[in-house]
């Protein structure tokens, strides 16, 4: 027994360890029970079943020994630094937290407090290091494993990301975001446990909506990979239905939004504001679009060039974009050089020496012209696909996002693409010079000449690794993020025919 706990211990033998102690107490040797749970609450100060084996035995751990091997976290602190990570001062929380670490090496909390803020920052493999810390400390916190799973698979290494979401759920077999986020990782067979297991959860009731929710777009993705299509697309409508019932979208809203761009282009025409270009500088690089058309894919393929660096999606330009439009007076000439500045001061944090940082939030496509006003020198593509395609992957995601309300009733979605389309119909006439139009199917038909031509229009000389995007490592915050690690492939476009004839030609105005 001492040959085991002698060294550090994996989860495995660590389990061992704590079941021959609990053996060792109900059989009545007290005495080498309390020796087998001290060695192991020596080893990992915070586990929580050798602490609550001591004291069952009557050799409670004091505060005091539990402080001196660095206790847990005191309820002031944790409450401050978890307002400033819900507060998203994450900059803050790493340096507090840091900082405390010295005095509490072992706080599962602040571990956790730790890698979430890394992982907020796309530190991932900084938060890795510190989840498996936690672990090490106590194997058996299930949202610990979760955490781990998530910063796994971001950084890609889906087998391992796998191995914890099914840790999480041996610890907590109803842990609905582990179960969500499997879905998304395997690939279902007939018989597979998991499916019953969100069945019975998704319809037994009691859930909160919004996990119920994402438990229907979870079985929509499982029953499809076993062929089940009507069940499949039945639990899809569910958790649309209760999406749009939570987020209360109603399309006149955007209908009103879409009146005012025209009206403000008008009026931004009027102003005469120039913008004249800067000598050098960081570059721009807007991809932009519908969701789901490909921008994410795209932006992988040119933060693969060693002069581009991805800053992923950036909030500002369509958060000042929709300001202005809906209070026309804010429209002025410190306004636009305040918005550059403050755009251009994002970029540099992103940039890591590029000349080029890419921005994907595709909502952009509302504002192109405020981005040709505002950076003469912005590159902008726009990626088109196949309208059915693009609406159906619309539909059949749960965005992390609030700001997508359309996606989640077919009939919205259908308008809100009229809308797009008008609008870039409208901007084509006016910035055909400054817009790249690049087809999402000729992109994965043909890769190479269309990267090619893509680079071109950049303004990048070529470089082989433009053709590997699932080799670039950096991270995606987007419902894309799997898909982007595998290589250029085609037929994610087809998959919307597979539902066709449960969807009473909810796209045949989109033509054949």
């Amino acid at each position: 027994m001492r040959q085991e706990t002698g060294a550090k211990l994996n989860n495995a033998q660590l389990n061992r360890q704590l079941k021959l102690a609990q053996k060792l107490a109900a059989k009545g040797n007290k005495e080498e029970a309390i020796r087998l749970y001290s060695e192991i609450a020596d080893m990992f100060p915070g586990n929580r079943r050798a602490l609550d084996g001591l004291a069952k035995l009557g050799k409670p751990r004091s505060p005091d020994a539990l402080q001196a091997n660095g206790g847990e976290l005191p309820e002031d602190l944790a409450r401050e630094l978890t307002e400033r990570l819900e507060g998203k001062q994450f900059e803050a929380v790493l340096d507090k937290a840091c900082e405390l670490l010295a005095s509490f090496p072992n706080s599962i909390l602040l571990l956790n407090i730790l890698a979430t803020a890394h992982s907020q920052q796309d530190q991932h493999e900084q938060a890795i290091g510190h989840f498996r810390h936690a672990l090490e400390i106590n194997p058996e916190v299930a949202k610990t494993h979760y955490y781990l799973a998530a910063a796994l698979a971001a950084v890609g290494d889906f087998d391992a990301a796998r191995a914890s979401f099914a840790q999480t759920l041996a610890l907590e077999p109803n842990h609905v975001g582990a179960l969500c986020q499997l879905a998304a990782l395997k690939r279902f067979g007939g018989g597979d446990p998991q499916i019953a297991t969100m069945i019975s959860l998704c319809d037994a009731g009691g859930l909160p909506e919004g996990l119920r929710s994402r438990l229907c777009f979870a079985l929509y993705k499982a029953l499809g990979d076993i062929d089940d299509l009507e069940q499949s697309v039945r639990y899809l409508h569910e958790g649309n239905r209760i999406r749009k019932k939570m987020l209360g979208y109603d399309a006149r809203e955007d209908q009103q939004l879409f009146a005012h761009i025209y009206k403000y282009h008008q009026l931004l025409g009027e102003s005469g504001l120039v913008v004249e270009r800067e000598p050098g500088g960081i570059v721009p690089i807007f991809i932009l679009g519908m969701p789901r058309s490909g921008t994410t894919l795209v932006e992988q393929i040119l933060s693969s060039h060693s002069q581009v660096e991805a800053a992923g999606e950036v909030e500002l330009m369509s958060q000042v974009g929709t300001a202005l439009v809906r209070e026309q007076s804010l429209l002025t000439d410190k306004t636009v050089r305040d918005l550059r500045a403050m755009y251009q001061a994002v970029l540099a944090k992103k940039s890591g020496g590029g000349a080029f940082v890419t921005d994907k939030l595709p909502q952009n496509f509302r504002y192109i012209n405020l981005i040709c006003t505002i950076f003469p020198e912005a590159k902008i593509i726009h990626v088109e696909r196949d309208a059915r395609a693009t609406c159906w992957s619309n539909y059949s995601h749960n965005f992390v996002t609030n700001d997508l309300g359309y996606c989640y009733d077919l009939d919205d979605i259908r308008t809100y693409y009229g809308f797009y389309t008008r609008l870039m119909d409208f901007w084509q006439e006016q910035f055909a010079d400054r817009i790249y139009r690049l087809s999402y199917e000729a992109l994965v038909e043909a890769p190479e000449p269309e990267v090619r031509r893509l680079a071109d229009a950049v303004g990048l000389n070529w470089e082989a690794g433009l053709l590997k995007p699932e080799e670039n490592k950096r991270i995606a915050r987007t419902a894309s993020q799997y898909q982007i690690r595998k290589s250029i492939y085609k037929g994610s476009g087809q998959q919307w025919r597979r539902y066709e004839p449960y969807l009473d030609g909810a796209f045949d105005r989109f033509g054949k």
